[in-house]
């Protein structure tokens, strides 16, 4: 599926994204060079401000950077 990720923002004509991620999961996940090299030419903001066990302020966090992103 990684594979196809270049493909698939290609085909929904996507212009910004919002990327959720466990910042250290990524990191050993060994993906983390194909998945980079899909989203690069794209606006990227992330998200990984949170722990394990999401806190409400860590979701409100979450849903406001999303409100002011607006990604696709």
């Amino acid at each position: 599926a990684i594979c196809e990720l270049e493909n698939c923002l290609r085909e929904l004509s996507a212009r910004s994204l919002l990327f959720v991620v466990d910042q250290s999961a990524y990191q050993n996940c060994g993906c983390m060079t194909q998945v980079e090299n899909a989203i690069e030419p794209l606006p990227t903001s992330r998200f990984s401000r949170f722990e394990p066990n999401p806190k409400l302020s860590d979701i409100e966090y979450g849903v406001s950077l999303f409100r002011d992103v607006s990604p696709d």
